[in-house]
């Protein structure tokens, strides 16, 4: 199993490597770039430093929201990448959402998310990538009941957290909101500086 995935991972890092330098006289091949990186994304044997390679290198939103919540629903893929794909998924997507019926629309369906795993942070003290105030509720929802994947959604008004659950999984529910802000506790773009470090030392 180690050997299969060293093979996976050094057969993924050189498909990148291809990808990236190979080029035609009119230029690198984008559609077929993305095409790659989303088949890696999908493949279950996948690391998780491909994984965060191949999302970080995706282009402009192509794909639909679903391509995400059917990784992020499937119990066959490990819970390290499910959680990136859901961070990807509101990182791609959700953020675009300035209210709670649309975000509900692009997440749906939300089989990944249980009552549970969302909490409202009456008092925001420490890291909380979200702006505070006294016109706002925020929600943090731990993703997959973890503690290493976190996202803060900050809503106008003051709201519950069932009624907050209820209006991310019902799209034609009765629950709306004006959506604030978005916020992410993970380690991406710790990862990305890093990443973007390493390229600039080799160059």
């Amino acid at each position: 199993m180690i050997r299969k995935r060293i093979f996976v991972f050094g057969l993924g890092m050189m498909c990148l490597c291809l990808m990236t330098s190979c080029q035609t006289k009119q230029g690198v091949d984008f559609d077929s770039f993305n095409r790659r990186l989303i088949s890696q994304i999908e493949n279950k044997e996948t690391t998780d430093e491909m994984l965060l390679q191949s999302i970080s290198r995706l282009g402009k939103v192509s794909e639909p929201p679903t391509f995400w919540t059917t990784i992020a629903n499937d119990k066959t893929y490990s819970i390290e990448h499910r959680s990136r794909c859901i961070m990807a998924l509101f990182r791609r997507h959700a953020q675009r959402c300035s209210g709670g019926r649309q975000l509900s629309k692009v997440l749906a369906p939300v089989h990944w998310l249980e009552s549970k795993d969302i909490g409202r942070i009456d008092v925001l003290a420490g890291a909380v990538p979200v702006t505070p105030g006294t016109d706002r509720t925020v929600f943090v929802i731990r993703v997959l009941s973890g503690a290493k994947f976190a996202i803060y959604i900050s809503i106008l008004g003051k709201m519950d957290t069932e009624d907050f659950y209820r209006m991310i999984c019902d799209a034609n529910g009765k629950y709306n909101a004006v959506v604030l802000e978005y916020g992410y506790a993970d380690d991406y773009d710790e990862w990305l500086l890093d990443s973007s470090r390493q390229v600039s030392v080799r160059r």
